[in-house]
């Protein structure tokens, strides 16, 4: 809604215009108005239909806020927002004078307020409960026993006990499972001894020593080059015949 009154000569290609004042709001069409024009009195000016064909609106003057006004020289009229207030305008609208336009103001003034009702008489504070007992604390949990571990030789007890056999194995060569005292007694799965007070057994796995690492192989000596064959033997060298042939001495008898 809105207030308007003609103003044939504002624009001369027009067959006419109009003043027209409206407050507008951030709503609907309105919505995505910005936010330095919105709640806000506008002034535009309609136009008829123009000689060239077409009409519309224009911005004729910045939006008012409250308490703010503005004289239209081409009609002298003083358009005056009285108070803008919970989604309404006052505005008044005067030919004789900003004064007038201020004046009428007054029969527009806002009623006031409907005062705040009474508040409630603060409620009476309860009396304090009790002190609660403390709740008992929770036992603590129970701690599951501990894995078994076989004598060794850096344990050789069996808790404080000495005992005669150290490690996993078939200690009495009965052929049965392999079984060993147990380092900590009291652990999960071992039996109390009946031959050492205070020591424990259990059954368990026997994993030999592993072997040990296979020697080098040694490197055949080196082969002796074979000895030297003497020269073969050479024939005596022939010697002169004396007259006992060639065949040595000979014997003659007479």
């Amino acid at each position: 809604s809105g207030v308007y009154w003609d103003c044939p000569t504002c624009m001369a290609d027009y067959s006419g215009s109009e003043f027209w004042i409206s407050f507008r709001e951030p709503l609907g069409y309105d919505r995505d108005l910005p936010a330095a024009m919105q709640n806000k009195v506008f002034v535009h000016l309609r136009l008829l239909t123009s000689t060239k064909g077409g009409s519309g609106t224009k911005l004729w003057k910045d939006p008012l806020a409250a308490e703010q006004s503005v004289t239209l020289s081409e009609t002298g009229h003083t358009v005056h927002v009285c108070f803008i207030s919970q989604g309404r305008a006052v505005v008044t609208v005067s030919n004789i004078g900003s004064a007038h336009a201020l004046g009428l103001c007054t029969s527009h003034i806002p009623p006031p307020s409907p005062p705040s009702p009474p508040s409630s008489p603060p409620l009476p504070t309860p009396p304090p409960y009790p002190p609660l007992s403390p709740s008992p604390s929770p036992p603590p949990p129970r701690l599951p026993p501990p894995t078994c571990r076989c004598t060794s030789a850096q344990e050789p007890l069996s808790g404080s006990v000495q005992v005669s056999y150290i490690g996993c194995g078939d200690h009495l060569s009965e052929g049965g499972s392999p079984w060993c005292y147990v380092a900590n007694p009291g652990c999960e799965g071992a039996v109390d001894s009946v031959a050492f007070a205070g020591a424990a057994w259990i059954d368990c796995t026997y994993s030999p020593p592993p072997s040990p690492p296979p020697s080098p192989l040694l490197s055949p000596p080196p082969s002796r080059p074979p000895p030297h064959a003497p020269p073969p033997l050479q024939p005596p060298p022939d010697t002169p015949d004396d007259g006992r042939g060639s065949g040595g001495f000979v014997d003659t008898c007479l």
